[in-house]
């Protein structure tokens, strides 16, 4: 079964935006005989911010892994980590999908702000899922919540210490789903192998 991805098409005139995603396919390798990698920019509906994206559809079957970087667009660390992800990895070395989206909050990453998207001052990890008719941030988190977070069968969201931050390593899993979910979740973070692992009961964040 082919896995699909959504891209928002802007005509490139004086700004109208077509509200409707296209759907492109992200088969797998027995359905597509190829593997390859697609880098583009996922326009965020009825704004002129872009989000850079990579997709790397793997040599052999198997799950698709969403990560996304710089929701907090001052936390460099996780978006160098993802951008350099996209970069090198090879189609030829993995299975199944990899989705990259580095830095999801694109307009802080260029202002350098702390915390918060200049545009409207929130804190886009306090805005899941989102609303298509709010503000930046908040179409922004509808977006990912939309389109994104369906096609993942894990998700891995890199977080840093922000620019005037110190942060020692350490990874969150999620604790409030079904003991089945929080126990792969929970395995999956293990494979990090951080000192500290903690397990989150926030409703509020991305990593949710």
């Amino acid at each position: 079964m082919a896995l699909q991805f959504a891209v928002y098409v802007v005509i490139v005139q004086p700004p109208q935006v077509i509200r409707e995603p296209l759907v492109l396919d992200c088969q797998q390798p027995e359905e597509s005989g190829l593997s390859h990698t697609l880098t583009s920019h996922q326009p965020v509906l009825d704004t002129n911010t872009e989000i850079p994206i990579t997709i790397i559809n793997g040599q052999n079957d198997g799950p698709t892994l969403l990560i996304t970087a710089g929701i907090h667009g001052g936390e460099y660390p996780g978006i160098a980590a993802a951008m350099e992800l996209g970069r090198d990895t090879e189609p030829e070395s993995i299975s199944g999908c990899l989705i990259i989206i580095h830095p999801a909050n694109i307009q802080s990453f260029w202002a350098r702000s702390a915390f918060v998207t200049p545009d409207d001052g929130r804190n886009l990890n306090r805005e899941f899922p989102g609303n298509a008719n709010g503000t930046l941030s908040q179409k922004t988190a509808w977006l990912l919540s939309q389109y994104f977070f369906p096609l993942a069968d894990f998700y891995a969201d890199l977080h840093s210490g922000d620019i005037h931050e110190e942060l020692y390593p350490y990874v969150y899993y999620p604790g409030l789903p079904n003991a089945e979910i929080s126990a792969k979740a929970r395995e999956a973070a293990m494979v990090l192998d951080m000192e500290f692992m903690v397990r989150s009961t926030a409703t509020t964040g991305a990593y949710n």
